[in-house]
């Protein structure tokens, strides 16, 4: 390259500030050739800027840095206000990403006034929406809006990263202010343009906000496909940070989809990308989600270290939702420990922060935790007073979703004082009832209001079960059919299933009343378990190897004389006759959901409760020719209900429902009739289900 003439080199940066951030590596190397034929003053200034902005896109943070404070040294010594305020700018920036946000506040602030004193329009824009990001990154979204507003009221034709951080960082507000959908709606347009404009970076980075919406909306599948995609591209443009980020995003959804092994893959290529990057609060942000992973394998110390990790990382920034967040776990950690004292001063210290810098998503998580507590306990009224609390500060905030959480823990509260009442209190149950019918409505609302597929879902489940429950089929079938187009939508598969099991029930009995009298511990464990999926706490789920041992098979035969009966089992000791007669008694309230009269429902169905909270089943049903079956209307077959029997920390691990029932008619298959039902072949489906779904469990 030889550029010799003032002009020659002011035009060549002209071009280079188009293609900074599109191609930043090769930008900073021209700069640099630049930089060392520039004699002009006017050059260094610019050229010193420009490559702050090269480095910066690079996540090389402390090149950046280096590059704008020579600039600021430079710009004092020939008095140049406007590359001060560029300076201070770029300063301010990078001490963001780094989470000092009292630093960049104070030099945006600065960097603004000298902007605005020299009527840089543009500039004092930028400096602007600075401002209105560190103001976000500390929930205070009013003050954010009031530096936006600078931005809002130019002309931005032709300014398209200015245009794109607008409508991203508008969305953003609206994101959390509660409208989920308006702000979809305005980052997918920000992407259309970042798309049009080759803007690459720009479109990793809405991409994730995009895929966050789609998690908030339930729409898993999507948000796991747009963050797929934002990864692609990250990788092919060699944005390390951006492809950091994505794979976070991506890992959470794994995680709450209950798919571990999977999220643990990327969140191990995270956590070695952030060990690369300049980057403490998301760095510490993968460590917390990396400790849930380990939560979840009950490896507390493993999960303990990693987040004192984090803390060490976060503590020297100014993160404090993150930091409270990782406290707020920490706490999980050493209560599962038996560290009680613990577990109380990092709560206490998350509080602290909640308070001190208002923080009230944290003051809400806090709530969430100690009411949960209440309610393990059986505090009913203190649990009440804390739901309370919760459901009123979210009220004023407009979070939905806290909202919609509080309610359904109050759902939960009521239902376990339900089962405190002995049958000759139908009063008290109505009630009961009643109330969780009005709070479901309640939730119900708020869920449409803001698009939450998944809240819609669970709460018709709710109201179609409270329905039954009050002996009311008719509108239990209507909202069940509500819950079940919601489910083949968002293709969950066990809500589908779910959502059949219900209709048989209800199809399957001869009168109302029959239903709530002769299912009502059906229906309460069934409404319970239905709670759980928005309340999942990774601490609920935790697991061990020694669980592994606990995996158990039952096989119920539905005989034309018997009725329901035990036909083999494997793993469950049954000698006490105490214990066979509930694990039949539970055989048989599975076979009036799925098998009643002549409608034997074949496929697999639960997970379900089985004979205690703690521990569930899988039930996987088809009918198998049987020669004991010698009436005329069972044809020589019988309805077999094969039991997947396991503790309720395995859950996670069932996710994938099609290769479960592979597994199960692929090995129901080898047999020609019911007597093949051994001990030896239930351990051999036991074995293949094993192989499958904990191959990679250590």
């Amino acid at each position: 390259m030889r550029l010799d003439s003032k002009s020659e080199i002011l035009s060549r940066l002209d071009e280079l500030e188009q293609e900074i951030m599109k191609h930043p590596r090769e930008a900073e190397q021209e700069l640099n050739e630049l930089l060392n034929i520039a004699k002009e003053e006017a050059e260094r200034f610019q050229i010193l800027n420009m490559l702050g902005s090269a480095c910066f896109y690079q996540s090389k943070f402390s090149e950046a840095r280096k590059y704008y404070f020579e600039l600021y040294d430079y710009s004092i010594k020939k008095y140049h206000l406007e590359f001060k305020g560029e300076s201070l700018r770029g300063i301010s920036l990078i001490e963001m990403e780094m989470g000092e946000f009292k630093k960049s506040e104070i030099r945006a602030r600065k960097a603004l006034e000298i902007f605005q004193k020299l009527g840089l329009h543009v500039k004092a824009a930028r400096t602007g929406m600075i401002l209105g990001a560190i103001y976000y990154h500390q929930n205070k979204n009013s003050e954010a809006l009031k530096y936006l507003s600078l931005v809002e009221s130019l002309d931005l034709t032709g300014n398209y990263q200015l245009k794109i951080q607008l409508i991203s960082n508008m969305a953003l507000i609206l994101r959390e202010n509660g409208d989920n959908e308006l702000a979809l709606q305005n980052f997918e347009k920000a992407l259309q343009i970042a798309e049009e404009n080759d803007l690459h970076k720009w479109q990793c980075l809405i991409l994730h906000n995009i895929a966050e919406s789609k998690e908030i909306m339930g729409e898993y599948d999507t948000a796991l496909q747009v963050f797929q995609k934002g990864i692609e591209l990250a990788q092919k443009i060699e944005d390390r940070r951006s492809r950091a980020y994505l794979y976070v995003g991506q890992a959470n959804i794994l995680l709450q989809l209950g798919r571990i092994i999977e999220a643990n893959k990327i969140l191990d290529q995270a956590i070695s990308l952030y060990q690369e990057l300049e980057d403490p609060v998301r760095y510490a942000q993968a460590l917390l989600f990396f400790a849930k992973f380990w939560e979840l394998k009950s490896q507390f110390l493993k999960s303990k270290d990693l987040l004192i990790k984090a803390i060490s990382i976060i503590e020297d920034t100014e993160g404090f939702i993150q930091h409270a967040e990782i406290l707020i776990l920490l706490a999980n950690i050493e209560d599962q420990l038996g560290e009680t004292r613990q577990a109380y001063s990092h709560l206490k210290l998350a509080d602290k922060f909640a308070k001190k810098y208002d923080l009230k998503q944290i003051q809400m998580q806090i709530l969430q935790f100690r009411a949960n507590k209440a309610i393990e306990h059986q505090n009913f009224f203190e649990a009440e007073f804390l739901l309370s609390e919760g459901s009123n500060l979210a009220q004023r905030k407009n979070k939905t979703l806290f909202q919609n959480i509080f309610n359904f823990l109050s759902i939960r509260n009521y239902l376990l004082q339900y089962s405190n009442f002995s049958r000759n209190q139908p009063e008290t149950k109505q009630k009961i009832i009643q109330n969780i019918q009005n709070l479901a409505l309640k939730s119900l609302d708020l869920a449409k209001k803001k698009n939450q597929h998944i809240f819609q879902m669970l709460l018709y489940e709710i109201l179609a079960l409270s329905f039954i429950a009050l002996e009311k089929p008719k509108k239990a079938l209507e909202k069940l059919q509500n819950a079940f187009e919601i489910s083949k939508k968002l293709s969950f598969e066990y809500h589908i299933h779910l959502c059949e099991e219900i209709h048989n029930l209800i199809e399957t009995k001869p009168s109302a009343k029959s239903i709530s009298s002769s299912i009502e511990g059906y229906l309460f464990k069934r409404m319970i378990n239905i709670l759980r999926d928005p309340l999942y706490s990774f601490r609920e789920s935790v697991i061990s190897i020694n669980y592994l041992n606990e995996i158990a098979m039952i096989v119920f035969k539905i005989d034309e004389r018997l009725g329901p009966m035990i036909q083999e089992s494997t793993r469950l000791d049954l000698s006490d006759p105490i214990i066979q007669a509930n694990v039949l008694r539970v055989g048989s309230l599975y076979s009036i959901a799925l098998g009643q009269g002549q409608l034997y429902h074949q496929g697999l169905f639960g997970p379900l409760l089985f004979t205690d909270p703690k521990t569930f089943a899988l039930i996987y049903t088809q009918t198998i020719k049987d020669y004991t079956q010698k009436e005329k209307r069972t044809k020589g077959q019988a309805y077999f209900l094969f039991t997947l029997v396991f503790p309720e920390n395995l859950n996670v691990f069932f996710y994938d429902r099609d290769k479960l029932s592979v597994i199960f008619s692929n090995e129901i298959e080898k047999i020609s009739e019911a007597k093949d039902i051994t001990k030896e072949f239930l351990e051999n489906i036991l074995d293949s289900i094993k192989k499958l779904f904990f191959a990679d469990f250590s």
